[in-house]
C-alpha cells in the first residue's frame, strides 16, 4: 500500500481523450495498491456512478471530479481547471458547472463569476500544462479559492533546473491518466484528439516503482495527493424515497386514491369477474404498499388519467409491467392480465431493492407526441431525456446495413463488438454519423477500409431514421425535484428537451423514475386506421373487443414461459395481440388499413429526411 492518489483521470467515456475503461481502471488500481482514485472527465461527469460503484466494490475510495473549461480574456482562449468534490455541496456545485458547460451560452467555457458562485465544497487543481504557462490565470484563481483549496500539478519527471513551481497554490504530484499501461501510449497517440500533446507521454496509471521514486523526489507533493483524497468525501450515489416526491402525501391516502380510480373501471372491463379483478387489484396494491413505491403508482395514475381524457389508445407492450392490472385498468395497456393469465410483475418486489419499476407506454405517433408534451409541461425541470438502449440500435443498424451492402454478417458482428474498444460513445453521445465526424478513432477506423466505410455510411443513415430517434429521445427520467440539482445534464436537443449525463438504469437504482414512450410502426398504422374509419363515417370499433384466438396465444405463451420466465410470456402475449389486431383491421377495413399503412410509411420517410 502507498499513499499516492491519482487525481487527474480520464476514462473511455470521453471520446478521443482516454483508452481507460472504468472497470479495468479500478481493477488495475487495486492490483497496484491504490487506496483512492479520482475521475475527472473533461466538462462531463459521465461514468461517475459506475466508477464509484466499482471503487467501493474493490475497497478503493472514489473521488468525484471534473476538468472544466474556464473562459479567459476572450472567446478564443480558455484554460482547464480540475475540480474535486470535497463535500456534498461540492458535488452539487460540480453538477451545476458540468451542466452549464453543455449549454450554448457556455460553449467557450465558464466565466470566472460562474465559477466563483459555485466554488463552495470544491478543491481546485491547476493542470500541469496550465501551471507551466503561469500568467494572470492562476492569480485569478487565488482570488476565488482559499489557499488550502487551491493546488497545482507538478511532475517529478521535470528536467534538472526546470522549475515547475507555481506562485499560487500548493504543489500536488499528479499527471493526467489516459490509458492503463505504458505500452498503450502508441495506440492512444493514434486516436487522441491531439490538443493535449504535452500530456500524452507517460499518461498511464503510475506503477509502484514510479510512485516510490516520486516519494523520494517530491515527498510533499505526493503527500498532498493523499491529504486531498482524505478530504474528499462526496458521493454520487443518492437514494430518494417516497418522502422526497411531491406526489406522495400519505400512504393510506395514496392507496385509496389509486384504488378508487381502478375500481371505477372494473365494472366496465370485468362485468362477470369483478370479485376476481378486485382481489387481483388489492393483491398488487399490498405489494406496492410494502415495497414503498406508492409515488410510482400516483404518477402512473396521473399519466393514465391523461391517456383516458385524451382518448389515447395504448398498444400491446413487451415490458413485464404489462402483467400488472394497474396498467390495464388505467388504460396504459390493452392486454388483460386476467384474461391471458399473466402473473403480477415481480419487478414490484425484486426491482424495489435495486431500482424503481419504470413506466412504459406504447402508442402511435400522435399519442406519443401528446404524452410527451404533457409530461414536459407538467414536470418541467424534473424531466430529462435518458440514454437507454442506444447500443442495441447501433447493432441493429450495422446488421441491417450489412444485409443491404452484402457485407458478411459475422464480420459486422465483430465490428459491433469492436465498438467497445473505442470510447463509450454508444451510450453517452449522439448518433453514429455525428460521432463518426467528431471522433478521431472512429474516423480513422471507418476510413481504413472501403467496404467498412460503405457499411458505416449505410448504418449511419439507418441510425437517423425516425424510429431510432423516437426510440432514444423518448426514454425519459423523472426526478422528485429539479434535475439540475440532482444529476449533471447534457445538451438541450432540437426539441428543447434536457438530456442527462448518467445512464438511466443507474438513476433508477437511486429512486428516480424512468418513463419510456415507445412509438411502434404498427401502433401508428392502427391509429391512422381508426382516424380514417371515423372520417369515412363508419362505426369506430373498440380494439379491446377484437376477437383473438386466446387458446393458441396462451398455449404458445405458457410453453415459452416455462423456458424463459413470466417476462417472456408477457412478450409473447403482447406480440400476439398486436398481430391479431393488424389481421383483424386488414380483413374488416382493408381500404382504410392499406391507406393507413401507406401514410405511416410516408410519414417515416419524411421524418428520415428531417421533415
Amino acid at each position: 500500500m502507498h499513499e499516492y492518489v491519482p487525481l487527474h483521470i480520464h476514462t473511455d467515456y470521453e471520446t478521443g481523450e482516454s483508452l481507460a475503461p472504468v472497470v479495468e481502471l479500478v481493477k488495475k488500481a487495486k492490483e497496484l495498491g491504490y487506496q483512492a482514485l479520482a475521475i475527472t472527465g473533461r466538462n462531463v461527469m459521465t461514468g461517475a456512478l459506475l466508477f464509484e460503484t466499482r471503487c467501493r466494490e474493490q475497497g478503493i475510495k472514489p473521488i468525484l471530479g471534473c476538468e472544466v473549461a474556464i473562459a479567459w480574456k476572450n472567446d478564443l482562449e480558455h484554460f482547464r481547471l480540475i475540480l474535486l468534490a470535497e463535500t456534498q455541496e461540492g458535488y452539487a456545485n460540480l453538477i451545476q458547472l458540468s451542466s452549464c458547460l453543455h449549454q450554448p451560452e457556455f460553449t467557450q467555457g465558464l466565466p470566472l463569476p460562474k465559477l466563483e458562485d459555485h466554488k463552495d465544497g470544491l478543491i481546485a487543481i491547476i493542470p500541469l500544462a496550465v501551471a507551466k504557462r503561469g500568467g494572470r490565470f492562476p492569480a485569478k484563481l487565488a482570488e476565488i479559492f482559499a489557499a488550502d483549496n487551491l493546488f497545482y500539478e507538478t511532475s517529478p519527471m521535470a528536467k534538472p533546473g526546470q522549475s515547475q513551481d507555481c506562485a499560487y497554490g500548493q504543489p500536488v504530484c499528479s499527471r493526467a491518466v489516459r490509458y492503463l499501461n505504458r505500452q498503450d501510449e502508441a495506440v492512444f497517440r493514434k486516436i487522441s484528439t491531439g490538443y493535449f500533446d504535452d500530456e500524452i507521454s507517460r499518461a498511464h496509471l503510475p506503477t509502484t516503482d514510479e510512485i516510490e521514486n516520486w516519494q523520494k523526489l517530491c515527498p510533499e507533493a505526493v503527500a498532498n495527493s493523499w491529504r486531498i483524497a482524505e478530504r474528499c468525501n462526496a458521493t454520487a450515489t443518492l437514494h430518494f424515497t417516497e418522502a422526497d416526491w411531491p406526489e406522495f402525501r400519505d400512504s393510506e391516502d395514496a392507496v385509496a386514491e389509486v384504488r378508487a380510480v381502478c375500481l371505477q373501471e372494473i365494472p366496465r372491463l370485468y362485468p362477470n369477474q369483478q370479485h376476481i379483478a378486485v382481489a387481483r387489484l388489492d393483491e398488487e396494491l399490498q405489494i406496492v404498499r410494502e415495497t414503498g413505491l406508492l409515488y410510482y403508482l400516483l404518477i402512473l395514475a396521473d399519466v393514465g388519467a391523461f391517456v383516458r381524457q385524451q382518448g389515447i389508445l395504448a398498444y400491446p407492450n413487451w415490458v413485464q409491467e404489462t402483467g400488472s392490472i394497474f396498467y390495464y385498468l388505467l388504460g396504459l395497456s390493452p392486454v388483460d392480465p386476467i384474461r391471458f393469465s399473466l402473473p403480477p410483475p415481480d419487478s414490484f418486489v425484486s426491482s424495489s431493492q435495486s431500482r424503481t419499476p419504470g413506466i412504459t407506454i406504447k402508442t402511435g405517433f400522435e399519442g406519443r407526441m401528446k404524452l410527451n408534451n404533457y409530461l414536459q409541461q407538467k414536470y418541467a425541470g424534473r424531466l430529462a431525456v435518458s440514454t437507454l438502449a442506444r447500443r442495441r440500435e447501433i447493432r441493429n443498424a450495422l446488421l441491417k446495413a450489412a444485409e443491404a451492402t452484402k457485407f458478411d454478417l459475422q464480420q459486422a458482428e465483430k465490428i459491433n463488438r469492436k465498438m467497445s474498444l473505442f470510447p463509450r460513445w454508444i451510450d453517452e453521445l449522439p448518433p453514429l454519423q455525428e460521432v463518426w465526424n467528431e471522433s478521431h478513432p472512429m474516423h480513422s477506423f471507418v476510413n481504413s477500409n472501403r467496404r467498412i466505410r460503405k457499411l458505416f455510411t449505410v448504418a449511419a443513415s439507418l441510425c437517423m431514421t425516425a424510429f431510432s430517434w423516437a426510440y432514444l429521445r423518448n426514454c425519459l427520467v423523472l426526478g422528485p425535484r429539479n434535475l439540475s440539482e440532482l444529476v449533471p445534464l447534457g445538451r438541450v436537443d432540437h426539441r428543447k428537451q434536457l438530456t442527462v449525463q448518467y445512464r438511466s438504469t443507474r438513476l433508477q437504482q437511486q429512486g428516480l423514475l424512468l418513463i419510456g414512450l415507445w412509438e411502434g410502426e404498427a401502433a401508428t398504422a392502427i391509429e391512422e386506421t381508426l382516424l380514417l374509419i371515423r372520417a369515412n363515417g363508419k362505426p369506430v370499433p373498440d380494439v379491446r373487443d377484437i376477437p383473438l384466438d386466446e387458446q393458441s396465444i396462451l398455449a404458445e405463451a405458457e410453453e415459452i414461459a416455462e423456458k424463459h420466465g413470466p417476462w417472456s410470456k408477457t412478450e409473447v402475449v403482447s406480440e400476439a395481440v398486436e398481430k391479431g389486431w393488424l389481421s383483424w383491421f386488414a380483413h374488416h377495413y382493408p381500404d382504410e388499413y392499406e391507406l393507413a399503412r401507406q401514410r405511416t410509411r410516408e410519414m417515416n420517410f419524411r421524418r428520415q429526411d428531417g421533415v
